[in-house]
């Protein structure tokens, strides 16, 4: 019995080893030692600098500057024929800073496929890719350095870009070159009609109006001018109004497919807006808004409003959610009666108080200037002796003519112990001169 308890407890303290797996013919199986990945790599990269120092070690070295000769110009002429094809928008395009190209299925004026877009430190909320937002419009333009996007913020390392992550064409889209696909798909191109501000040869700022077709679209902020005719004040004068508005697109797909043209839609818009505000103010009022720009002018804050509430879709929907565009600036450039015949007498009579309240300022701010500059220059010059002689000493700067220096001791005694002065009446001179009044009452 004691022999039975030993083996039993010999066999527990000694498991027998597991069974070999099948196929192994019994054979026990060590399972290789692991290698990590990253050092696997830098022992080939050793490996295949060694194996082509030793090649070069070989080869003469001419040779070798010619090869490297022949893969520089074969680059190059790869990049020339990839950039010619860009220039003529078959398979690439290029695009400027800032702007975004419409890429269609079935040519120019096919169907919207998809969006180009390059402005560094913005992203396109792009429904192809992993970090589309699906709490934002598609294809918002949005600030990189503003984004919520959780994906975003989950891949620190990925920036945003026209293609998904690990594309071969990424790498071409650093040099420049944006692939768009195989005909027949293209680049989008529309007539656009728009003025912006043009300095002529004198100087002077001018208006520009253009309608030429284009294949672009701006995203960054961009300024044109617009003109308000027949606009009536508060005093029933009717103003001719043209002013700058700087406006940038934040969705280019409603900008350019949610109406004709966005920027006549938002012109209209922006005009009621300031022939209202126009009609609540008078000419004077008007005149000292001219060239502001800041968030004091009620003007700017009137036009602003149109992010949020345009006067076509009162208290329902602003420009930037249904035209795709957000106003950032306004400022008047020009105001003008839009009565002719009696413009000049219009602005005499509304300018007159403008200008009288200008010059009554300058006025005051001349006089105070000079009070302050006497207060310090002279002080109280009373018993000072040094205050008055700087008082004579401007008085003889300032005088025309010849001035004679009488020093301040000598001026004394003649005032103390000097010949009194006649009394009476002073008897004329006895020639005097020609043209002069007759003395005496």
């Amino acid at each position: 019995m004691a022999q039975v308890v030993e083996l039993t407890r010999y066999r527990r303290a000694n498991p027998p080893p597991p069974p070999p797996p099948p196929g192994a013919g019994g054979a026990a199986t060590i399972p290789p030692s692991p290698v990590p990945r990253g050092r696997t790599t830098v022992f080939a990269i050793v490996v295949a600098l060694f194996v082509a120092g030793a090649i070069l070690l070989m080869v003469p070295l001419a040779i070798v500057m010619n090869l490297l000769a022949i893969i520089a110009a074969a680059l190059v002429a790869i990049y020339l024929v990839f950039y010619g094809l860009a220039l003529n928008q078959i398979l690439f395009t290029t695009m400027r800073e800032g702007t975004g190209r419409f890429v269609m299925d079935g040519g120019p004026d096919g169907a919207f496929n998809h969006l180009l877009w390059a402005w560094k430190g913005h992203y396109s909320n792009d429904p192809r890719m992993p970090w589309f937002d699906p709490h934002a419009p598609a294809w918002e333009i949005l600030d990189l350095k503003l984004t919520t996007n959780l994906w975003l913020h989950q891949h620190p390392k990925v920036m945003p870009s026209n293609y998904p992550p690990g594309s071969v064409w990424r790498l071409f889209e650093k040099v420049g070159l944006y692939w768009f696909g195989f005909p027949p798909r293209a680049i989008h191109r529309y007539m656009f009609e728009w003025t912006e501000e043009k300095i002529d040869a004198e100087g002077k700022h001018m208006p520009w109006h253009r309608k030429e077709p284009t294949d672009f679209i701006f995203l960054m902020d961009n300024v044109y001018w617009m003109k308000l005719e027949g606009a009536e004040t508060n005093g029933n004068i009717p103003l001719d109004v043209d002013y700058l508005l700087t406006v940038g697109v934040n969705n280019p797909i409603k900008a350019r497919f949610g109406q004709t043209n966005w920027l006549t839609s938002l012109g209209a818009d922006s005009n009621n807006a300031a022939k209202r505000w126009i009609g609540d103010n008078t000419f004077q009022a008007i005149a000292k808004e001219q060239g502001t720009t800041g968030t004091t002018s009620g003007f700017v804050v009137e036009i602003a409003e149109l992010n949020d509430n345009l006067p076509t879709h009162h208290a329902t929907i602003g420009a930037t959610e249904l035209i795709g565009a957000t106003v950032k600036g306004a400022s008047l450039q020009k105001i003008d009666p839009a009565d002719s015949a009696n413009r000049e007498e219009i602005l005499k009579a509304t300018t007159a108080p403008v200008i009288a309240e200008l010059n009554a300022q300058a006025t005051r701010t001349t006089a105070d200037a000079e009070a302050y500059r006497i207060r310090t220059v002279y002080g109280e010059s009373e018993g000072n002796t040094d205050r008055m002689r700087q008082k004579q000493w401007e008085a003889m700067r300032d005088a025309k003519g010849t001035v004679f220096w009488i020093p301040e001791v000598i001026a004394n005694f003649a005032q103390r112990f000097g010949a009194p002065q006649p009394q009476g009446p002073q008897q004329p001179p006895q020639n005097p001169q020609p043209g002069a009044p007759p003395a005496g009452p």
